[in-house]
């Protein structure tokens, strides 16, 4: 998967599962359900310095239908 077909799946969708988690090194981050490409995909997003809270940059996308 690309990084253009990752954000597609989670930029201005609405309903998607999510979880907020701790991380040590990087900081606060984001666990999202989604689907990419027809199928399910777990992506994790990390703050950004964003003033307004709604940019991340983007960690790792993952297929999780194995």
């Amino acid at each position: 998967m690309t990084p253009h077909q990752v954000r597609e799946a989670v930029v201005c969708i609405e309903g998607l599962d999510y979880a907020r988690a701790y991380y040590e090194v990087r900081g606060w981050r984001w666990l999202v359900k989604t689907q990419i490409q027809g199928r399910p995909a777990l992506v994790v997003l990390y703050d950004t310095e964003d003033p307004i809270g709604d940019v991340y940059n983007l960690g790792s996308a993952y297929f999780t239908d194995v």
